[in-house]
């Protein structure tokens, strides 16, 4: 629990949410700001080039091990866990896939992307977990490997953390105010990244008998709204192999792929078929 707690509050998802709100806490890029400053100001005190070069110094090593090492090796364990205890253990998608989630035909997945509620468990794993989540239905499918999705995410986040720094410290600079554009970094960086996950995304429409197309649409999906995105294949994926993931790290297999056996249990031949819950 503890660790899902840190995951959650490292995760560029709550980066967002937070940085939508004006608070009144100095993020690590304004602190390297301040450093940089106290640096400045040591040197025409006359107080000596070492004094401010290690005030800088050891503000650019508390921003790296804040910033980068700390959320990066809770990734890195939650990624593990899961992949041990859920992706590792997933049935295989069924071939043929059951009609109910089929997308011959023109059809297109049975749940939309704002179909939040389907799933509690699922829905917050692609929120606040959706590198992973992502991993684990795309490994699944075979469409991507689960620690090369992983590390794209990984990779999107860090390219995100250190755009959103250099234009915090530029605008700090030149405004002489504190400025917080986590999001604003977030959604530049992941233009360049949707274009890959939206090409995955082609892959998967076609593992479950659907044609290439919607490319534009997967694209501004994974954009805008990648998490709703994630959602939409875990439920697709979840229905068709019978297996789902709940909190935390559980792995529920229903009796057969494309949901639970419901109905009055009948009698064939001395044996009874069904199951009545």
């Amino acid at each position: 629990m503890f660790l899902l707690i840190l995951l959650i509050a490292a995760h560029p998802v709550t980066i967002f949410l937070t940085s939508m709100v004006d608070w009144d806490l100095q993020s690590p890029g304004a602190m390297l700001e301040g450093a940089r400053l106290e640096g400045a100001r040591r040197l025409t005190s006359g107080e000596g080039m070492a004094e401010a070069f290690m005030v800088v110094f050891i503000a650019l090593v508390i921003f790296f091990i804040v910033a980068v090492v700390i959320p990066l090796i809770i990734w890195i364990v939650f990624a593990c866990t899961y992949k041990s205890k859920v992706t590792d253990l997933r049935p295989a998608l069924p071939n043929p896939v059951p009609a109910e989630y089929s997308l011959e035909g023109g059809k297109d997945f049975k749940y939309t992307p704002w179909q939040l509620g389907a799933h509690s468990p699922t829905c917050l794993h692609s929120f606040f977990c959706l590198d992973v989540r992502a991993a684990d239905t795309w490994q699944t499918t075979g469409v991507a490997s689960y620690w090369c999705v992983v590390l794209i995410f990984v990779l999107e986040w860090i390219c995100s953390q250190i755009l959103g720094s250099a234009i915090n410290q530029e605008m700090t600079r030149t405004t002489q105010e504190q400025w917080n554009v986590g999001s604003l970094a977030w959604y530049m960086v992941s233009f360049f990244f949707a274009f890959y996950f939206a090409n995955l995304r082609q892959k998967y429409r076609e593992l479950f008998g659907g044609g290439p197309g919607n490319f534009a649409k997967d694209f501004l999906m994974f954009w805008c709204c990648s998490c709703c995105a994630i959602n939409q294949d875990a439920l697709q994926l979840d229905g068709a192999t019978g297996a789902k993931a709940e909190c935390c790290c559980n792995l529920i297999k229903t009796q057969q792929p494309g949901g639970p056996v419901m109905g009055v249990p009948v009698m064939v031949k001395g044996e009874v078929v069904g199951n009545s819950a």
